[in-house]
């Protein structure tokens, strides 16, 4: 007796994407190629120990608004633009980000 995990199914745990699922598979010794796998009792607990070394979905959700947080505390660049709510990774904002602008016009 056996379950089947797809691989498709793992990856919409937030955290666990294509890349991250096919390590596990791999680790775990199955093919890549197959997109279900039936796993004895024995398995599941391999897949178990491998995805405690991960976070995901809470605790990492969690963990990105902690240094976030921090960022903004410690007035770092990428913090004090995550506060003015515009985009921090070297997008242009005189021609883009007319969403935020639009926003920003409303709530003043």
């Amino acid at each position: 007796m056996g379950f089947k995990i797809k691989k498709k199914s793992l990856t919409k745990v937030y955290g666990l994407g294509h890349k991250k699922v096919s390590f596990i598979f791999n680790e775990i010794g199955a093919n890549n190629k197959k997109k279900n796998l039936l796993f004895k009792f024995s398995g599941s607990k391999k897949i178990k120990t491998f995805i405690k070394n991960f976070s995901f979905s809470d605790t990492l959700k969690s963990k990105i608004r902690r240094v976030i947080s921090n960022k903004i505390k410690i007035k770092n660049y990428v913090g004090v633009r995550h506060f003015f709510h515009y985009p921090c990774r070297g997008q242009r904002t005189h021609t883009n980000a007319k969403t935020i602008k639009k926003s920003k016009k409303k709530n003043v």
